[in-house]
């Protein structure tokens, strides 16, 4: 008896310290979702009820999933234009300015799509500014041609430079038009090189935060796992399991019936065809035992046709023998009388 009383007294301080855990993992904001299954199930244990029913359920299967996890939704901010008019009202010097927006930047999440969008069409404006002040240079330098053929002989970057004695604008000269290009693409160096940052911290911030989720669901399934094999005696003694098992043997059973009855009936199907077989066999035997003697008698029959055949075979070969004998007498006597006619012609001839 002290010995039960201590093990349910361990039992009922280890569900306790099994409680403890699964009300620090319910604080935590990624299991909001399931914090008050959690918290539920940590009242049970504490007070020892209705474990019977947290028995029946697989804990890990059910809890331990990323379904279980949840983000909380990002703070709303203002708008940058708004906190830089803020910080304009407040006199900030070009310091302060300058370390807001940078601060702001690296909080806000950077919109990957329009930012990539961007780079691919800033990518080719350098490239048409380049190419609409060369044509217009073309252009500036025809008009210079026809006016002064003379000074149009000067080198064609020296009068682009010079803006071809006032054909071309001061924004369309060399210098102008290269300055350009070099600030585009010097700004599309400095977005490129943000968006790699940019791209770079949201994937560092993802893997931190898959493998937070990740360690969260380890301790969850850890603690799962103890609190199932803390309930096992509770399952055993369930009243719904004891029902259940009853219930899934009496299926069984009825289905062992079912299988034996099947087999009667087949083997009292088979019976009764082998004892009609046995039945047809009797008289079928019957029949022939009848037909015996019928047989006798057309076998003797057959056996005296085949004495007789044997008989006028053999008077038939001995005939034949004879007419043969003849049959080369005759030849004999021919060929002797074909010689001896032959012989006379010969002498004839002669």
């Amino acid at each position: 008896m002290a010995q039960a009383a201590s093990g349910t007294a361990q039992a009922d301080l280890q569900q306790r310290k099994l409680a403890a855990e699964l009300r620090l993992l319910a604080a935590e904001p990624a299991f909001e979702l399931r914090s008050t299954e959690f918290i539920d199930l940590a009242h049970d244990l504490e007070q020892g009820t209705r474990l019977d029913r947290w028995a029946d359920v697989d804990l890990v299967q059910a809890f331990v999933r990323p379904e279980s996890l949840a983000q909380p939704p990002p703070a709303p901010r203002a708008p940058l234009l708004a906190q830089l008019r803020v910080a304009l009202a407040a006199k900030a010097g070009a310091g302060a300015l300058a370390r807001t927006v940078r601060d702001e930047l690296r909080r806000r999440p950077v919109r990957e799509g329009f930012l990539e969008a961007v780079l691919g069409v800033l990518v080719f404006v350098p490239l048409l500014i380049t190419w609409f002040g060369l044509r217009e240079a073309v252009r500036a330098y025809g008009e210079l041609s026809q006016e002064n053929p003379k000074e149009a002989t000067r080198p064609f970057l020296q009068l682009w430079q010079t803006g071809f004695g006032g054909h071309l604008a001061s924004s369309g000269r060399f210098e102008n038009v290269a300055l350009m290009a070099v600030v585009l693409i010097s700004l599309l160096v400095v977005l490129s090189v943000w968006h790699a940052r940019a791209r770079s911290r949201a994937d560092r911030v993802e893997a931190r935060l898959n493998g937070e989720q990740e360690y969260l669901l380890g301790r969850l399934a850890s603690l799962l796992t103890r609190i199932q094999l803390a309930l096992v005696p509770h399952r055993a003694a369930s009243p719904q399991q004891f029902t259940a098992g009853l219930s899934k043997a009496a299926t069984r059973m009825e289905s062992l019936a079912s299988r034996a009855d099947r087999s009667h009936n087949s083997l009292v199907d088979s019976a009764k065809a082998l004892e009609d077989a046995t039945t047809s066999l009797e008289r079928a035997a019957l029949a022939l035992t009848g037909e015996l003697p019928k047989l006798g008698t057309a076998a003797d029959r057959i056996e005296a046709a085949v004495r007789d055949g044997q008989a006028a075979t053999a008077k038939a070969g001995t005939e034949n023998q004879a007419a043969a004998g003849r049959i080369a007498d005759r030849v004999k006597s021919a060929g002797d009388t074909v010689e001896a006619s032959l012989k006379a012609l010969a002498a004839a001839q002669r």
